[in-house]
């Protein structure tokens, strides 16, 4: 899996980083609120769909190695008596809010702390760069708890508070002219044991994190194991909260959503299988001379390593973790390069051998509007494009020195770059690398000026006018003369260069800042209300637009239950509505019909629908007891409806392996099981050649089985056994709770 969209994996987060970065996310994965006092459930079908929508970048910013803040406070604030502030401040230059406990008592002497970024509001594919934190301010909460800071519009910051005794809290992605509530306690438990499935003998210093599905800022909590194989640690939620552990040698753990009794502890034991051990070369395809100190890794994040030897020879152990199957390599002059689908391993072993291309260098000076040069400008080269092995990334970055300049290195000359510029107080500007041969080894980018910020703000309302909290907002565009360079309008880098995402705040305010001149669209998007057209926006240099109103259309909604078999809730399951009819079909083709995903009580609302009868379809889960439930339809529901009951049956289980006539497991090939009534189940074959489906007990199914699209001949090549590409077979009769099947792709 490449980065993709926002929407999954802490180790894929490109193009996924737009589901959940540009859809649900903004950006991101991990921790938000913390709650109260102290601190286990199976992965589940559940959870690798919600790391489905985490991604793009948010799945990204979750695997990282933890944020990195440095201490460069451009303003101490001390703390003063501002009075009881209203839920959102009217200074629309600054920031304001209060610091409580759990029981919502003010904390006064709290250190408060201003906490910016650069290019927050965009999809970043550096961790080093979407991870990293300023200090801009300091202040000390009053005898009520509160603080203020100026602060400039449009720019996001985190609040950070801290007090002795109490957890540490945090409110992400805070703008100007609100008032916030950063809330200290002494947080919950989690604890438990890691052990090798193999020999149940403890697994000492495992890596641990803990972070929280859905929360809006890159704060997680990590730890590693002791000689025993124990774990104990405090987290400040106890709402959605995932654990994952990634072992020095074994495999690592998918996403364990955790459960918390009554007092606010959560227990869980983990069993690590040995997972997969990958070796492999990598070397110059210029010479084919071995690469020594190159870097094989899990996923773009590199979240597990390897480096080679004098020989250019690795060795990988622990490959194959659930929901991250890609190979990733670069080394320093070379461009990076990635395997999507290696093949399955062989006796627990998988040999990938990468061939990198020398890279090429782009430099540049960087000056302000008057010609002085400007230091500390973050460059980023940003390239993105999809083709048979998926989807294709480069970021590479640098900052320019004292006399503005600049070198970006290690820049793959088989994709097209867009640059990036950022400085604090500048507008951000983009430019498409000009049109040359790849084959060059050095590209003289010229001088580029960045000249005053502008401001785009405005509100979200409803149809009766008020603002609207919570709507996901986004401004795609980019400055005027972006194609100085290309002299075309070939645009290159995707999302991740043209589109910035915000929320509204409390009173339905947004805000974007850094904003160059030229044209933009507006969107804003809520599950409560139906789509509506983009919004123009015209920009000029330095101005500030901070008067436009988005209206949304009005919907209706289906709100209920999803529960077991024994009619307890069933917690994390996805729903999707679908159109049956409509009372006014006018227009609807454009209209997003949106899905939901049950909370701890097992409530569901599909809202913003369109005034009609609705299919409701829940995919397959798993109970609290982890048995698996089958997914269902509700064929015909009235868009007004409210307190539908759904209850799920429960299913059975198919699962085996695929391998080839040579015995070889075969991976990421993908999976049907067909029922009788024409229903249809899909999986993929993991790292080891295994499938599992949920399937309704006391049937016959027939099974299918896809290879996955070959992979094109080029600067990677995999080494290891394989079945035809493009093969389909089909074992028929296939008795619901059949397990450990073997197929044969011939």
């Amino acid at each position: 899996m490449t980065p993709t969209s926002p929407a999954r994996d802490g180790a894929r987060t490109p193009r996924k980083l737009l589901a959940l970065l540009a859809a649900v996310l903004v950006a991101a994965i991990a921790l938000f609120l913390v709650l109260d006092d102290s601190t286990s459930h199976e992965p589940s079908t559940d959870v690798a769909q919600a790391r489905d929508e985490v991604g793009d970048a948010a799945a990204a910013e979750l695997a990282s190695e933890g944020s990195a803040t440095r201490t460069n406070v451009d303003a101490i604030v001390e703390g003063v008596p501002v009075g009881d502030g209203p839920a959102v401040s009217d200074a629309r230059s600054e920031l304001r809010g209060r610091v409580v406990d759990r029981r919502d008592a003010p904390v006064p002497g709290a250190t408060v702390e201003l906490r910016r970024g650069e290019l927050t509001s965009f999809s970043v594919l550096d961790l080093d760069v979407s991870r990293a934190r300023d200090v801009v301010a300091r202040a000390v909460s009053d005898a009520n708890g509160e603080f203020r800071f100026a602060l400039e519009r449009g720019v996001a910051v985190d609040v950070h508070a801290e007090a002795p005794g109490l957890e540490p809290g945090d409110a992400w992605r805070r703008f100007a002219g609100e008032y916030v509530e950063v809330r200290l306690a002494s947080g919950f438990r989690v604890h438990g044991r890691v052990t090798r499935a193999s020999d149940s003998s403890p697994v000492a210093d495992a890596g641990l994190r803990v972070f929280q599905l859905g929360g809006s800022g890159p704060q997680e909590r990590r730890a590693r194991t002791e000689i025993d194989g124990t774990f104990d640690l405090r987290v400040p939620y106890d709402e959605r909260v995932v654990l994952e552990v990634v072992p020095l040698v074994e495999r690592s753990s998918d996403w364990i959503l955790l459960e918390f009794d009554e007092s606010g502890e959560a227990h869980q034991d983990v069993v690590v299988e040995q997972g997969v051990v990958v070796t492999g070369t990598v070397t110059s395809a210029t010479d084919g001379l071995p690469i020594a100190g190159a870097i094989v890794g899990e996923g773009w994040v590199y979240r597990r390593t390897a480096t080679t030897d004098t020989n250019g020879e690795y060795r990988l152990p622990g490959f194959g973790a659930p929901g991250l199957n890609e190979l990733y390599a670069k080394a320093s002059g070379f461009g990076q390069a990635q395997v999507e689908s290696p093949p399955a391993a062989v006796d627990g072993a998988l040999r990938v051998d990468f061939v990198l291309v020398p890279a090429r260098r782009a430099h540049g000076r960087v000056v302000a509007r008057d010609g002085s040069p400007l230091e500390g400008v973050l460059v980023a080269a940003v390239a993105s494009e999809d083709g048979p092995e998926g989807q294709r990334i480069d970021w590479k970055w640098d900052r320019t020195d004292a006399d503005g300049r600049f070198e970006v290195r290690d820049l793959s000359r088989e994709l097209r770059h867009a640059l990036m510029l950022s400085k604090r107080g500048f507008a951000t500007r983009v430019y498409d690398f000009p049109n040359s041969d790849f084959r060059d080894e050095d590209l003289d980018l010229g001088t580029f000026e960045l000249g005053p910020p502008a401001l785009v703000a405005g509100v979200v309302q409803s149809s009766d006018g008020s603002g609207v909290a919570d709507v996901d907002v986004s401004l795609k565009g980019w400055n005027a003369d972006r194609d100085r360079l290309s002299r075309n309008k070939s645009r290159v880098g995707d999302f991740y260069v043209d589109t910035r995402r915000t929320t509204t705040d409390a009173s339905g305010r947004f805000s974007f800042g850094d904003v160059a001149e030229g044209e933009y669209q507006l969107l804003a998007r809520s599950r409560a209300h139906p789509d509506i057209d983009p919004v123009a926006v015209s920009v000029s240099e330095g101005e500030q637009r901070d008067d436009i109103v988005i209206a949304l259309a009005g919907g209706e909604s289906i709100s209920g239950r999803v529960v077991d078999p024994d009619g307890d809730p069933v917690v994390d399951v996805f729903l999707n509505a679908y159109v049956v009819e409509l009372r006014d079909p006018s227009g609807a083709e454009a209209r997003r019909i949106p899905n939901a995903r049950t909370g701890a009580d097992g409530r569901f609302e599909l809202a913003a629908l369109p005034p009609g009868i609705y299919g409701v379809a829940v995919q397959a889960a798993s109970s609290r007891s982890g048995e698996p439930l089958l997914g269902t339809m509700v064929e015909r529901v009235d868009s007004g409806s409210t307190d539908l009951e759904i209850r799920l049956e429960r299913g059975a289980t198919i699962s085996g392996v695929v391998r080839d006539t040579e015995g070889n497991l075969l991976s990421n090939w993908r999976m049907y099981a067909h029922g009788a009534d024409g229903a249809r189940s899909g999986t993929r074959t993991d790292a080891n050649g295994a499938f599992r489906f949920t399937v309704r007990p006391g049937e016959l199914f027939d099974i299918e089985v896809q290879a996955p699209t070959p992979s094109p001949s080029g600067p990677v090549v995999v080494v290891a056994g394989g079945g035809a590409a493009g093969r389909t077979i089909v074992a028929r009769g296939v008795e619901a709770g059949t397990q450990d099947l073997e197929l044969v792709m011939p």
